[in-house]
Order: C-alpha cells, then structure tokens, then sequence
C-alpha cells in the first residue's frame, strides 16, 4: 500500500491512531518528492501564471467548416494525423468524421439496394 491509500484510509478514520497521524505528515512530504521526480524526468514542468492562463484562454473547440469537412472525407489518402496537425483539431475528430461519413454513404447504399 502506498502512501495515498495510507492518507485515504487515515482520512476516513479521521485521523485517529497515531499510525493516521503518521500518514497525515509524511503524505506531503513524499507527494512533493513524487512531483520533484516527474519534474526532473521530464513528465511535468512548472508553468508560470501567465502560461496557466494563456492555457486557459485557449478556444476549447475548432469549428469544422464545409470545406474542412469536404477534404476530410474525400478519397484522398491523407492521414489523420496530418489532417489534425493542419487543421489544428484532434486526429480523433478527424477519425470520428471518416467513420460517420462512412457509416452514411453505406447506408445510403443499403436503401438503395433494398
């Protein structure tokens, strides 16, 4: 068990026994260690208030337009990824784009046989 379950569970028993206490002290101690680490190993960097808030001006959302849409979904056998850099949006959106347009065009193909 490491030291957030100890902290949870001592949490829960509200810090009674003095195992509790011992967690409670030692939590942050080894959580400040734990993020020293990730910053050293490149996992995490310190941001500073203007980059935090520059984050969180960013536009949360890329409106697709029709010519957007018309080069996603075209024959053209650009890769998602590719795409996404381009246009700026997620290769998820891009891909979920593809399969609906897909997903469309063979059901449109089945009602035609039908």
């Amino acid at each position: 068990m490491d030291y957030i379950d100890r902290y949870k569970r001592a949490r829960v028993n509200g810090f009674a026994s003095d195992e509790d206490k011992k967690s409670q002290r030692d939590f942050p101690i080894f959580a400040k260690r734990d993020v020293k680490w990730a910053r050293d190993n490149n996992l995490i960097r310190a941001m500073s208030f203007e980059e935090f808030m520059e984050t969180q001006s960013k536009q949360r959302y890329t409106e697709i337009t029709e010519e957007m849409r018309k080069v996603i979904v075209s024959d053209l056998d650009i890769p998602a990824w590719i795409l996404g850099m381009y246009y700026d949006i997620p290769t998820t959106t891009v891909q979920n784009l593809r399969s609906k347009y897909k997903a469309k065009a063979n059901k449109i193909e089945e009602g035609d046989l039908c």
